[in-house]
């Protein structure tokens, strides 16, 4: 994969992971889950190659090796929709490139070690749908603007050390359907309109 370009060969268009459009082919998915990437001897962080798929849309490497830190051109990936990178190894803190993703609607990052504060470019999309960054080393507080996130449906922040209470105007998050919130160190004030909502939080493990 670390040949391909964003105008690339029909050939690569036939590879079962891969979907291209247009004429002539670009790359707009790319799922390599459970290909164990890491273990395969190449490079055990996301190919830079990659990066260079200006019209990536989808891009799928949950359950590999991957390590290290989350590399900033990902911010180069304009067009990108849903971004998985869960249960890799991946460290350090979250690079905040996410304001570039304008288009972004899922971003899951869970099971891996990624510490320190959550990106403020993360948590004041409005075109996020779905977070997910359960099992990691994420601290500090949570703070949602849900004023910019008004077409958040799900959040998963469980399993991390967050600490304090939940910041952020969180009444303004109509649209969401399920929080996960559990093993935590949170003080949780729950606003009323959260009451039809699936929640779990500490203490609810």
């Amino acid at each position: 994969m670390d040949t391909i370009n964003n105008t690339i060969s029909p050939n690569y268009c036939t590879c079962s992971d891969v979907t291209c459009d247009g004429l002539p082919p670009r790359v707009v998915q790319l799922d390599l889950a459970s290909r164990k990437l890491g273990g395969k001897g190449l490079s055990r962080s996301i190919p830079d190659s990659i990066f260079q798929l200006q019209n990536l849309s989808v891009l799928h490497l949950h359950y590999n090796k991957l390590f290290g830190p989350l590399n900033k051109g990902v911010g180069n990936l304009s067009n990108i929709v849903e971004l998985d990178i869960s249960n890799n190894e991946f460290s350090g803190t979250l690079p905040d490139i996410f304001g570039s993703l304008t288009r972004r609607q899922v971003f899951s990052g869970d099971s891996n070690r990624f510490t320190g504060l959550l990106p403020a470019t993360l948590v004041n999309s409005p075109s996020l749908r779905i977070l997910i960054l359960n099992n990691n080393s994420l601290s500090g507080s949570i703070n949602l603007n849900c004023s910019a996130m008004k077409n958040l449906t799900a959040l998963g922040l469980s399993s991390n050390p967050f600490h304090g209470p939940i910041l952020g105007n969180q009444s303004n998050c109509l649209r969401l359907e399920s929080i996960n919130l559990s093993s935590n160190h949170l003080n949780c004030w729950i606003p009323e309109t959260f009451s039809t909502i699936t929640i779990q939080l500490p203490g609810q493990d």
